[in-house]
């Protein structure tokens, strides 16, 4: 009965524990071999991950290297009063292909509204088209992503080289004469124009508000 028994647990023990598989270079037991293939699983895993993370960071890098890092805008255009030239450009327009490179850098990523409640009568309108939407902003303030446009496009403007004769600040003053800027004046010589006007200048005359609101869109 001892031997019987004895027998008994060996046949059990046995199947408990599955003897080792003959593999090529020796013996190899399954318990290890499950073992192995998790770890080869998971190394797997491992370098997709990687892979995955690669492939993100280089999109990530082509479009920081993009100029392109706002919206892409088709046109813009900045109005300042009294009416006459204006600054603008168009997407279409193989000459302000440059230019539209500077402006869309300053591009927000979305386009903000425009403030309420200014009660200016006069003042610069700038206009930005994206998508075949158009939004104006001003006359009297717009917000600070709008300005850095504005600052973009009147400072790389090729077109927007002063052509008014010599003259500095009388050429200002003699331009605003008929009631319209019909050149583009720089705005160092729009401020010395406003500090060269009479202290109290006629009350019918509104010479001082109109290059006030000149200089807010030119400077």
């Amino acid at each position: 009965m001892a031997v019987r028994a004895g027998w008994c647990l060996a046949i059990r023990l046995s199947h408990s524990n599955p003897a080792p598989e003959r593999a090529r270079g020796g013996l190899r037991f399954p318990g290890s071999l499950r073992v192995h293939h998790r770890s080869r699983k998971r190394w797997a895993d491992i370098r997709q991950i990687r892979a995955a993370v690669l492939i993100g960071l280089a999109v990530v890098a082509a479009g920081c290297g993009s100029h392109r890092q706002g919206l892409a805008v088709s046109h813009v255009a900045v109005s300042p009063t009294p009416y006459g030239r204006v600054a603008e450009a168009w997407a279409g327009r193989p000459a302000d292909r440059t230019l539209l490179e500077h402006v869309d850098a300053a591009m927000p990523r979305s386009l903000p509204k425009n403030p309420t409640g200014q009660r200016c009568k006069v003042g610069t309108t700038v206009a930005i088209t994206v998508r075949a939407r158009t939004m104006a902003y001003g006359p009297c303030r717009w917000p600070a992503s709008i300005d850095r446009v504005r600052l973009a496009l009147i400072n790389y403007a090729p077109h927007l080289r002063p052509r008014a004769p010599r003259g500095g600040w009388r050429a200002v003053l003699q331009d605003w004469y008929d009631g319209t800027m019909d050149e583009w004046h720089p705005c160092k010589a729009v401020l010395a124009a406003i500090r060269h006007l009479p202290v109290d200048p006629p009350t019918f005359s509104t010479i001082y508000l109109d290059l006030t609101a000149y200089a807010h869109g030119v400077c």
